[in-house]
């Protein structure tokens, strides 16, 4: 009898232990965290920001050539239409902006004293093309208050000619001798592009109205070319 007691009691204990023992594996189990889902959804597509295009330059607007005559200078567009211009005697004041904008440079600016024959001013340099403004007022016809020198066939890409088309460089052999105003000396120095600004009266009191006044542009030359021009180059003194 004793024996049967003993044994229900094991038997009854070994159920409870069983008991406690899945208990403890089911709360393991439920303690272990699922992996998380992948994000179902398209990520948002990143913006990419807009470049704005650089706007092309209208033809009409953007210098190709100066054109200089004995009284003035002309800026030539990419369209062949004028874009701008400036008198040696009437716009003095307008040159240096003028050159300045069709050149798209400043110049170098250095001062010129006054010298035996030759008056003080300054000196605005493109390496190539430079224009020479005498200090002070002066009267409207008044000789060498201004000149404009080229020494170059182009500067900073745009070309300086004259309204034949001659440039520094340009062949002696190619020069038409119709389009010629004036050889001087040896014919070394050629007048250009004659333009008359005033008659003689002009310059004064008792001054000759039949006498024209004539500002040109001077071509030197060497043996070959053209290697230098000036404008304006007057008939008459200071």
């Amino acid at each position: 009898m004793w024996v049967t007691v003993i044994l229900l009691r094991m038997r009854r204990f070994l159920t409870v232990l069983a008991a406690a023992g899945l208990s403890v594996i089911l709360s393991s189990c439920a303690g272990v965290a699922e992996p998380a889902a992948e994000p179902t959804g398209s990520p948002s597509p990143t913006s990419t920001p807009m470049i704005e295009a650089t706007p092309t330059p209208d033809a009409s607007e953007v210098a190709a050539e100066i054109v200089v005559a004995g009284d003035r200078i002309v800026v030539i567009a990419l369209d062949g239409s004028e874009l701008d211009t400036a008198n040696f005697f009437t716009d003095r004041d307008l040159l240096v902006e003028t050159l300045t904008d069709a050149l798209g440079a400043e110049p170098t600016v250095t001062t010129r004293p006054v010298g035996n024959e030759t008056r003080a001013g300054l000196i605005h340099d493109w390496n190539g093309l430079s224009l020479f403004l005498a200090d002070g007022d002066w009267g409207q016809l008044v000789a060498d208050i201004t000149r404009l020198e080229v020494t170059a066939a182009t500067v900073n890409g745009i070309a300086i000619r004259t309204n034949e088309g001659i440039q520094v460089g340009t062949l002696v052999s190619d020069l038409d001798p119709s389009i010629v105003v004036e050889p001087i000396t040896d014919g070394s120095i050629l007048r250009l592009g004659a333009e008359t600004v005033g008659t003689g009266s002009d310059l004064g009191e008792g001054g000759d109205s039949a006498f024209l006044l004539i500002a040109s542009v001077a071509a030197f030359t060497d043996a070959t070319a053209v290697n230098r021009m000036f404008a304006p180059a007057t008939n008459w003194g200071v």
